[in-house]
């Protein structure tokens, strides 16, 4: 009726404030929330960033890192390599040098064997001529001397081959008690200069005759009784020979 109409239009405009304040308020509460979930997102997206800068830097600092490790590796290598290349020069210089040396030495021994036994067939000549017991003896000396001087020259060969890988043996029939007379008669001037006594023992098993390098043999011998003599001061040297 108009009367309920007018009673109920003016309860209506009677609760407008509280309906005004109400929907003024849930329209504040609704920004409110809308602003802390934006301030929270903000502060995600700041968090994320923060972290994004931090791995770049990280990725940045790790980069440099490994760019100045390959750098320093790249070095390392560029050095081994220049001083492999310095090593493999020295390497070639001295195969050179130590070729050329035993060239030279292989030289100067054939270059010296020649005036050499020329003073052997020298000797050997007047040794035949008639001399008294004493130039005999001098002969003899001398003889022995350039003989010892030819096993040296010899011994000088033989270490050249030895570096060019050449050495061989030369296994004959040699008649030892003679190779043992020659070392005690080459050796026995060294002696007498230095004031020793040398003797010589063979065992009576010892078999005369036997299958090997005679030279070698005697150089052997020789060197033994020349370093035996070389740091004897005094006294005898005994070469003993045993099978």
């Amino acid at each position: 009726s108009p009367a309920d109409e007018a009673a109920l239009w003016r309860e209506l405009q009677n609760m407008a404030p509280a309906m005004s304040a109400m929907t003024l308020r849930a329209s504040t509460l609704m920004t409110e929330e809308q602003q802390g979930l934006l301030n929270h997102q903000v502060e995600d997206a700041l968090a994320k960033l923060g972290w994004m800068g931090a791995l770049m830097v990280l990725l940045l600092a790790s980069s440099f890192a490994i760019g100045a490790r390959q750098t320093q590796v790249e070095r390392e290598r560029m050095r081994q390599e220049l001083e492999h290349d310095r090593m493999l020069e020295a390497h070639a210089k001295a195969d050179a040098a130590n070729a050329g040396k035993t060239q030279f030495l292989a030289n100067m021994s054939h270059e010296l064997r020649t005036p050499l036994n020329g003073m052997l067939g020298m000797l050997s000549l007047l040794e035949a001529t008639p001399v008294n017991a004493q130039q005999d003896d001098y002969i003899q000396t001398a003889n022995r001397s350039a003989k010892h001087l030819l096993s040296l020259l010899n011994d000088i060969l033989d270490a050249s081959a030895l570096e060019a890988g050449k050495m061989t043996l030369k296994p004959e029939s040699t008649f030892l008690p003679a190779l043992v007379t020659d070392v005690h008669a080459l050796m026995r001037p060294v002696a007498l200069e230095k004031r020793l006594v040398l003797n010589v023992r063979q065992d009576p098993a010892l078999p005369r005759w036997v299958m090997a390098d005679g030279t070698r043999v005697k150089q052997i011998m020789l060197n033994l009784v020349s370093n035996a003599l070389k740091f004897s001061e005094q006294g005898t040297v005994l070469l003993e020979v045993w099978p």
